[in-house]
């Protein structure tokens, strides 16, 4: 849902395939996203409630978060409404998928020419980098934090260049590692950007902080340049997404709540506050 509403707020036409259950919770999912202008495919679960989580803040926006995942919950390919997926980018938020689902969602994306964004779950990590393969090489875009990435290629956790050069054995596009508040890597396997962050007002609450940045710096290739695929994202497309993901990142964690603050296409582009983040850049 996070990433659905930064992709809307971005201008973006945007719609979202999600499960519910058959509740009045799914319900009020359902309408929130129809007041982000978001359309929804919702997948009900029928007699199954939907899945929810507590959230406990503690000083400095840091939380500890106590989920409730229906067994049901997880997407199946027979759920996926192939006939009516018109896009020209997919974003895949992984969850508790299976592995034969996600082998076909991407064969069936990447047929049909939609590039592909992968956000993997700690679930999907799990499968491990030979069974993940032949997914990652038709993905255009993964994002994951720093302790998954050093999870999913096997490389100690302070050696993040070496990362890079195994992650893009398997992805043939653009790889990011978030590091929370000390920023992020984004390498496009030629150059190594590293980035700060914006320097935020408070920190109220960083539920959500990652889908911000992840989502931000998808919206950011798509809004500058629709072929980000082996190399061919220039350093300017590159630098405008991580811009945009730091910003949305910042935003969010200044509000409460897991989508609050989100940042709008003109609360991006008007604002001078966002105009400048501190990005390094050096060869692979």
């Amino acid at each position: 849902i996070n990433a659905a509403v930064t992709f809307a707020r971005q201008g973006r036409r945007t719609g979202t395939l999600i499960t519910l259950g058959s509740d009045s919770l799914g319900g009020e999912v359902v309408r929130e996203l129809k007041n982000e202008k978001i359309s929804v495919m919702p997948v009900i679960r029928k007699g199954s409630p939907t899945a929810y989580s507590a959230i406990l803040l503690g000083k400095g926006g840091e939380r500890t978060i106590l989920m409730y995942r229906n067994p049901e919950d997880s997407l199946r390919l027979r759920d996926i409404p192939f006939g009516k997926l018109r896009a020209r980018w997919a974003y895949l938020a992984t969850g508790a998928i299976d592995l034969p689902t996600l082998d076909g969602l991407t064969k069936r994306l990447a047929k049909a020419e939609i590039k592909i964004a992968i956000n993997p779950s700690k679930h999907t990590i799990a499968f491990g980098k030979k069974k993940l393969a032949p997914i990652f090489e038709r993905v255009n875009a993964v994002i994951m934090n720093r302790e998954e990435a050093s999870l999913l290629t096997g490389v100690p956790y302070d050696q993040p260049r070496k990362t890079f050069v195994k992650l893009h054995e398997l992805v043939p596009g653009i790889a990011a590692m978030t590091e929370g508040p000390q920023g992020a890597m984004i390498s496009d396997g030629f150059t190594l950007y590293e980035t700060g962050v914006f320097k935020e007002k408070s920190v109220v609450d960083r539920t959500g902080a990652g889908d911000a940045f992840a989502s931000g710096f998808v919206a950011g290739l798509i809004h500058r340049n629709e072929d980000c695929r082996l190399g061919l994202c220039d350093e300017d497309n590159v630098r405008y997404a991580i811009r945009l993901a730091s910003a949305n990142a910042t935003a969010k964690i200044e509000q409460m709540g897991g989508k609050t603050g989100l940042l709008t296409s003109k609360e991006f582009e008007n604002s001078p506050r966002w105009k400048h983040v501190e990005i390094r850049t050096r060869p692979l």
